[in-house]
């Protein structure tokens, strides 16, 4: 993975055979990394009830005993793996519209980079929006309290514009929420559908029109 990928930039994707000259914590945060990329594959191709941690280790090129260092079992692994990802895929996002001082185009900019970065990791997207609906609560909890962070993201820009366009009307709190939950329902069914890849190309708008039109603020796309 490029820059999706949960190892820094300077730590090595493979290590030599025996013992490895490289300081002990850089050879797990390449373990770790090479596990994490390889749970989103196996989820991804085998769907995660199906996914084991054979599977897991063989893609990372690690043993079983490596693997046990750094997760519990596959649960652990998986949810550890999807923070990790989640984490930084919002970080990605809020990254994309710092260069934006208009405020639309923040917005607009954030939903572009939503779908891009999904477009550029199939695995990471069929894993995680399809598969976590699979893989007990405490993975849907995680999903909840990721989808609270989006809709802090939207609800704190609004009221930024709010302040610029003191007409806007007040939303409830709940359409935040709402809006996050239809448009990973949007995304999520794109994926189903095999259309990882051209999400940018086919949700962009959409998803556009269903935030603004939600808080109320689709005219002021083009004003």
């Amino acid at each position: 993975m490029s820059k999706r990928s949960s190892v820094p930039a300077r730590v090595p994707r493979s290590l030599p055979r025996g013992k490895s000259p490289l300081p002990r914590n850089i050879v797990l945060l390449s373990q770790r990394g090479r596990l994490i990329e390889a749970t989103a594959r196996a989820v991804a191709a085998k769907g995660y009830a199906a996914t084991t941690v054979a599977d897991i280790t063989r893609i990372a090129g690690v043993s079983r005993t490596t693997f046990y260092q750094q997760f519990k079992d596959k649960e652990d692994c998986f949810l550890s793996c999807y923070e990790e990802e989640a984490e930084l895929h919002l970080a990605m996002v809020m990254e994309a519209g710092e260069a934006q001082s208009d405020l639309m185009q923040r917005f607009i900019a954030w939903q572009r980079r939503y779908l891009e970065a999904l477009d550029q990791e199939p695995d990471y997207a069929k894993a995680y929006f399809l598969e976590s609906l699979y893989a007990g609560e405490r993975a849907m909890a995680r999903r909840r309290q990721h989808g609270e962070q989006y809709a802090a993201l939207y609800r704190d820009w609004f009221k930024a514009l709010q302040v610029l366009h003191p007409t806007l009307p007040e939303p409830p709190p709940v359409v935040f929420e709402l809006a996050v939950i239809g448009a990973s329902e949007l995304v999520a069914e794109r994926i189903r559908l095999g259309h990882t890849g051209r999400l940018t190309e086919t949700l962009l708008e959409p998803l556009l029109l269903l935030h603004l039109r939600l808080y109320g603020a689709e005219s002021l796309r083009s004003a």
